[in-house]
């Protein structure tokens, strides 16, 4: 600095080195403060669409990651096994939920290049949907299907050991785990499941493996022995018969 005259240079160079981006991130696994930026809102079913690739361990198969969908306002979500994060992968998923729930007018996700790429900029443009990608290195943003990669993570493994399986057999579960997940009423939806407020037809309860809704009122009443030696006999006749 000494062929040059600035004043409050030492102010300058600590400001800019604060809002660095590039020297946060190699410096350390510290948090990069970011902008705050608008948030998405919705007020109705299928208007924003949060999307993201979850890599999973090696299957017996080819199939490595799961694609998680999720509608903002119910919580529904849909997962697609596949071999890698494409576009091509992610077109076709979003062509399956537009045949059967239309397009949403908005999806979210972050800038990885399957899905910041021209196939889904036209495919988007084609269903007259609008893309918004989240910040680099700012997951909080796209944070609801985050809280859906963690449960898939978390249901995943104790069915694995629930059922004795191996850790490569996970595709076999993906249909149980998103059928828990559409299915499980939560508060933050007045109780209701997902599916319910998504598609409108009831939901399944687990308890139906004990009692069968279909079966006719003019039978004679069930009688289901919840003590515990009851119980444990069950988990074990049901153990012995998945062996």
């Amino acid at each position: 600095m000494s062929r040059f005259a600035l004043d409050e240079a030492t102010g300058i160079i600590k400001r800019l080195m604060r809002t660095c981006l590039l020297c946060k991130h190699v410096k350390g696994p510290h948090v990069i403060q970011r902008p705050w930026g608008p948030t998405l809102k919705c007020s109705r079913r299928n208007e924003v669409l949060h999307w993201d690739f979850l890599s999973l361990t090696p299957s017996h198969g080819d199939l490595r990651y799961v694609l998680v969908l999720k509608d903002d306002l119910t919580h529904f979500c849909e997962l697609v096994a596949c071999i890698s994060p494409t576009a091509f992968i992610a077109a076709e998923a979003i062509m399956d939920w537009y045949k059967r729930f239309g397009s949403p007018e908005t999806w979210q996700s972050d800038c990885g290049t399957h899905f910041r790429n021209s196939v889904l900029n036209l495919l988007s443009s084609r269903l007259k949907s609008k893309q918004v990608f989240t910040p680099p290195y700012s997951p909080w943003v796209n944070g609801t299907v985050e809280r859906v990669n963690r449960d898939v993570l978390q249901v995943l493994r104790v069915l694995l050991m629930e059922y004795q399986l191996d850790t490569k057999e996970w595709p076999y579960l993906l249909p149980v785990v998103q059928a828990n997940l559409n299915h499980t009423e939560l508060p933050s939806l007045g109780d209701k499941a997902p599916v319910e407020i998504f598609t409108g037809l009831p939901p399944t309860s687990a308890l139906n493996v004990l009692w069968n809704p279909h079966r006719s009122h003019d039978d004679e009443p069930i009688a289901v022995d919840l003590s515990k030696p009851a119980i444990v006999n069950q988990l074990d006749e049901l153990r012995r018969s998945l062996q």
